[in-house]
């Protein structure tokens, strides 16, 4: 009884939970309430998430833990898959050559305008709070950020900005990095909601070195997904937060004009290193630049890296360098203060691993170990 209320929750979840809806989650709720002789308040407070979490199949017996959190989940979005892309994690700066009308075309214009920044649901704390309406705390202290001019170099071009649609229905933003001539690497939230209870994003629109109005590189859709089974495997954010990984494969080659960005195993002994956070900002005007926020490394966990860069919602997926190397990445951020020490304190990415340089080599060359919703 339990597991198939679970499921009826979840499923009213992930849809948003309005209108009709919302009588029906609170029903729901009130129903699986009844079942764990919990308070019937019909909202998804401490003590019932805490037991809707609590690691139990439907037999009542104890789940085991993940077994395998650092595989992958791909998605397919539609479009020709053509062959496989060769595994080349070392960077090529391209042959920088841009399109003959780089200005952006009304539609898309319309599209970026109306579009929000998205964040995770750990840094939010709720899986039914709206991104659009949730203030972030990711700029700590002064402001330090500092805007990109040009876009045309590298590695600006190969910095790339993301429209997404994203679960409630409407349009998002992240920021991501070309790992190879069709593949970006971002944040795993920039692709699913994470937790069984999240589902895949769709209708993308990849924007290499965009400059305000400018499109210098033009713009990719997206055909297949991969994130970190750990992201969607994971019964809590708080559990999915260490995961928070993945990678679009485009459909278009134009990594070989904006060239890509290697990616190495950051070190333990790279403690107190500088770490330069480059990607889009969505509380920036003019909006669609690219803004640089440079500090150090000051906490690293197994997988991952606590700094003060200065962020804001839209820089999510963005690359992290270490010190002048900004040819080769050693993360991505993924979020802003919240909850416990260090993330109270800290903005935060995920650390590139070796078992990681795996997970990226694979997506470079499309290779999924499961499909996922």
């Amino acid at each position: 009884m339990r597991f198939a209320l679970v499921l009826v929750l979840a499923a009213l979840l992930q849809a948003g939970a309005v209108g009709a809806d919302e009588v029906r989650r609170e029903r729901a709720i009130r129903a699986l309430q009844h079942e764990l002789g919990l308070p019937e308040t019909g909202l998804m407070d401490g003590a019932t998430r805490a037991a809707l979490f609590e690691p139990m199949t439907e037999a009542g017996a104890p789940r085991p833990a993940l077994s395998a959190p650092e595989a992958s989940v791909s998605f397919d979005l539609g479009g020709d898959a053509g062959a496989a892309a060769p595994v080349d994690l070392p960077p090529a700066t391209g042959t920088g050559r841009t399109v003959a009308q780089p200005t952006m075309a009304p539609d898309l214009a319309a599209e970026l305008s109306d579009a929000s920044a998205i964040y995770a649901q750990y840094e939010m704390g709720g899986l039914s709070v709206r991104p659009e309406t949730w203030v972030p705390f990711s700029v700590i202290g002064e402001d330090e950020r500092v805007a990109v001019n040009d876009t045309t170099g590298f590695p600006e071009r190969a910095i790339v900005q993301i429209l997404f649609r994203n679960a409630f229905g409407g349009t998002s933003l992240c920021s991501g990095m070309m790992v190879s001539a069709d593949t970006v690497l971002t944040a795993a939230h920039c692709i699913h909601g994470g937790t069984v209870f999240g589902r895949a994003y769709s209708a993308y629109r990849v924007l290499p070195g965009r400059n305000r109005a400018a499109t210098p590189f033009g713009e990719c859709g997206v055909r297949r997904a991969h994130v970190l089974q750990g992201w969607t495997a994971a019964t809590s954010a708080e559990e999915a937060r260490d995961y928070d990984l993945g990678a679009l494969k485009l459909d278009c080659r134009v990594g070989e004009a904006t060239g890509w960005a290697g990616v190495r195993v950051l070190d333990e002994a790279e403690l107190g290193a500088v770490t330069v956070v480059q990607g889009y900002a969505a509380d920036k005007a003019p909006p669609g630049r690219q803004w640089v926020s440079t500090d150090s490394l000051r906490i690293l966990r197994d997988l991952k890296g606590f700094y003060l860069n200065d962020t804001y919602g839209g820089t999510s997926g963005s690359p992290v360098f270490l010190g002048a190397d900004r040819a080769v990445l050693v993360g991505v951020h993924t979020n802003g203060l919240h909850g416990e020490e260090p993330w109270a304190s800290h903005n935060a990415f995920t650390r590139i691993t070796p078992e990681r340089m795996r997970r990226i080599a694979e997506w470079i060359a499309d290779q999924g170990a499961e499909a996922g919703r």
